[in-house]
């Protein structure tokens, strides 16, 4: 029996190439960490390409949705806190850098919460002659909280 050089006789797979070059395609091309999207498509894969001689055990199975299920209340509850602690700063002063990476001080007068879960304040910074502008300010961009409520509001 002969063979080509880098081919296997059976198959005749050239194992020279790279996968991509095989035709391999990622499973999983997402974000960093392990969310429950993620986690379900990686449950699915495996379920996918179990040895159907071996299948994965039901104790297993019923392990990795009890994780799964974890991970999606902790989620959940992750993001109510986030709302409960933003719904606290309604009318304490913030400081925080504005689109132009201008210090901002001001009065939180608004919480706006957006899709993907992008949270903003509207800011009432205090101007000269008494007037106030509103400046939207992302969460993320607040660097300090005065715990006490903002005067004359």
């Amino acid at each position: 029996m002969s063979t080509v050089q880098g081919t296997t006789p059976t198959t005749g797979t050239d194992w020279t190439k790279t996968p991509a070059a095989m035709g391999t395609a990622k499973v999983f091309d997402g974000p960093k960490t392990l969310g429950k999207d993620s986690f379900l498509r990686l449950l699915v894969t495996e379920l996918q390409y179990q040895d159907p001689l071996k299948p994965m055990d039901n104790r297993e199975f019923i392990a990795q949705m009890a994780q799964f299920s974890s991970l999606e209340q902790m989620q959940n509850m992750n993001g109510d806190m986030t709302k409960l602690l933003t719904l606290s700063l309604m009318g304490k002063t913030v400081g925080a850098k504005d689109a132009e990476n201008q210090d901002v001080h001001g009065a939180v007068a608004g919480i706006k919460f957006g899709d993907g879960g992008k949270i903003s304040l509207t800011v009432a910074v205090p101007g000269t002659g008494g007037q106030t502008t509103q400046k939207e300010i992302p969460l993320t961009n607040v660097t300090t909280v005065d715990q006490t409520p903002a005067q004359g509001g």
